[in-house]
């Protein structure tokens, strides 16, 4: 699947035209798409944390559990 985050530049100057529809477009599918990165990390460090909380229940010491960057 390929998703066109753009829009076309006119010219540099005050009067140049503006393509606003596309601005508009690509600014929302970038929040979009940040949106989504912000729940993936948000449910993976649920799942991470939850790891860490069993294995703390089943006996490991906290300072036993090393995460690996």
């Amino acid at each position: 699947m390929i998703i066109q985050i753009g829009f076309d530049v006119y010219g540099f100057d005050q009067n140049a035209k503006e393509d606003q529809e596309s601005i508009e477009k690509a600014s929302q599918l970038c929040k979009n798409f940040l949106l989504i990165i912000y729940l993936f990390l948000f449910i993976l460090s649920f799942l991470v944390n939850s790891f860490v909380e069993e294995e703390i229940k089943n006996g490991i010491p906290p300072e036993r559990i090393v995460s690996k960057d």
